[in-house]
């Protein structure tokens, strides 16, 4: 089954809010889909999932025995990340700028991948939750200022220690003890006088997280080869999330490295076109698969042997936080 994918965005302008086609250009590849009426039903939604593979280092070919056995597609077939920080020629070619201001990530790492052809379509998956979290942390500017004021008597020790001799570092270090337990018997006081001292707490933002999902698909097959479809996407899911062994400098000391598992584009479409309604998903890393055979809680099977519904729960998570620009481009 061939599902066409048209482009959705005009790239003519590149400005804080590009938004570039991610889809795939090509359509001439095998999907693997599930079911096989896939966008005919539910109002024509469902989800693909693009693999993009580790490269050799300094070469643009695949990397492993394995991964190499795939299909790659054109040079500039790369991931959502790399597109949306480098544009659609990637690293050092002359559309590698993104924001109007003629600037460029100051920190960021080409992921060193490529598209390969093969790509899995699914009817969408329940639930759906985006979970952005930033974290702020709380500082008592109270004990901030203690702080500075222990570092403060600190510093006249060390300076007392250096200039004043013996008898000098024996006052510095009489007084540095005073002065901490002057602190404490005024704390003390204070909360036995019902007027414990106010902390003055300030809220400071520290970080934004990278979002993860879960995404579960319930596959309950209706014929052979639906059957045949659900076991491959299985094990080309479990493929790609796998690291394969590093064959080490000159073919020598095999499994002493590891080859990173692939990188996974999801895009959300609705009859053919992504689904700019809901917010989309960069570039990701598959943590976690689980394959449930018995997700009505009793393990039954067709006469072939294949399981007659499988819960698929796959839990991924994004390469880059997301900022202002992203939120711009749909993220």
């Amino acid at each position: 089954m061939s599902i066409n994918i048209p482009s959705t965005q005009d790239n003519s302008q590149i400005s804080d809010n590009y938004t570039p086609d991610l889809a795939q250009s090509r359509y001439d590849f095998k999907y693997l889909v599930f079911p096989n009426d896939l966008g005919m039903s539910d109002l024509g939604h469902y989800m693909i999932i693009n693999i993009n593979v580790p490269t050799a280092l300094g070469s643009r070919s695949a990397a492993g025995r394995y991964t190499n056995q795939f299909t790659l597609l054109g040079k500039n077939e790369r991931s959502k990340v790399d597109i949306l920080r480098y544009g659609p020629g990637g690293p050092g070619n002359e559309f590698a700028v993104i924001g109007s201001d003629g600037s460029r990530p100051f920190v960021s790492i080409p992921r060193a991948t490529r598209r390969i052809a093969e790509s899995i379509a699914l009817h969408m998956p329940s639930p759906l939750i985006y979970n952005t979290q930033n974290v702020y942390e709380e500082i008592s500017l109270t004990a901030l200022g203690g702080k500075l004021g222990v570092a403060t008597a600190g510093f006249m020790t060390a300076a007392a220690k250096t200039f004043a001799g013996t008898i000098g570092r024996g006052l510095a270090s009489g007084a540095s003890k005073l002065a901490g337990a002057a602190g404490q018997v005024a704390g003390l006081a204070a909360q036995l006088a019902q007027t414990p001292i106010n902390p003055m707490v300030e809220i400071l933002f520290s970080n934004t997280t990278v979002r993860a999902f879960t995404f579960e698909v319930l596959m309950a097959p209706r014929n052979e080869k639906e059957s045949i479809n659900l076991k491959a996407i299985v094990k080309t899911l479990r493929f790609h999330a796998a690291p394969e062994y590093g064959m080490g400098v000159g073919g020598y000391a095999a499994g002493l490295t590891w080859i990173p598992p692939a990188e996974f584009d999801i895009t959300f479409f609705n009859k053919g076109v992504e689904n700019m309604n809901i917010l989309r998903v960069n570039t990701c890393v598959l943590e976690r698969i689980e394959v449930d055979y018995a997700p009505t809680g009793t393990y039954s099977t067709f006469r072939n042997g294949h399981p007659v519904a499988v819960r698929l729960s796959m839990g991924f998570r994004e390469l880059e936080p997301i900022h202002k620009q992203r939120v711009l481009q749909g993220f």
